[in-house]
């Protein structure tokens, strides 16, 4: 659903700046895309780190636990369908 709103965002962009007509309007407004994508790529590196051994071992350990109990019928587990919209959006 988030991708259709985004799809939908870019296109209403696009059609948008397709129809300016200034020369300045859309320097500044290519410098603008380039600076908001500069601190977006810095957030995310600042957001970003590489898993502990102790941070990997605990998550590994824990998924084997939910998957243990979702065998048994003690936990119900996801569908895969949002277990792939979770580990890709």
């Amino acid at each position: 659903m988030q991708t259709l709103t985004i799809e939908r965002q870019r296109h209403d962009i696009i059609r948008r700046v397709m129809n300016i007509d200034n020369a300045e309007l859309l320097k500044r407004f290519d410098n603008y895309i380039k600076r908001e994508e500069k601190k977006a790529i810095v957030k995310q590196e600042e957001e970003y780190h590489d898993l502990t051994k102790e941070e990997l071992i605990a998550g590994l350990e824990q998924a084997f636990k939910e998957a243990k109990l979702a065998r048994e019928g003690k936990l119900e587990g996801k569908p895969i369908d949002e277990f792939l919209d979770e580990i890709l959006n």
